[in-house]
């Protein structure tokens, strides 16, 4: 498999990560094959909580919702020590 290194000057959405699918979902002729992904930093992305607490707003999944709530509150309480940790 080959790599495409993105120049740091390059912004905007482009095929940054290569994501595969764990379900079995995605095999020619499934549900999701050929579809496409947007994948969020958890850890370094500044967005990341309020994402997740939007995505958490609009599913119809209540376990999924919790889960991304329960997400959300972690990252946010690790940025809140990490803001501490510079006082």
């Amino acid at each position: 498999m080959s790599e495409t290194k993105i120049k740091s000057d390059e912004y905007g959405l482009h095929n940054k990560f290569n994501v595969i699918r764990t379900d079995g979902n995605s095999g020619v002729g499934k549900k999701h094959y050929g579809c496409e992904y947007f994948v969020i930093d958890l850890h370094h992305d500044k967005l990341a909580p309020k994402v997740l607490r939007m995505y958490s707003e609009n599913t119809d999944d209540p376990n999924l919702r919790d889960d991304l709530i329960a997400k959300a509150i972690e990252i946010e309480d690790r940025n809140d020590e990490r803001i501490e940790e510079k006082i």
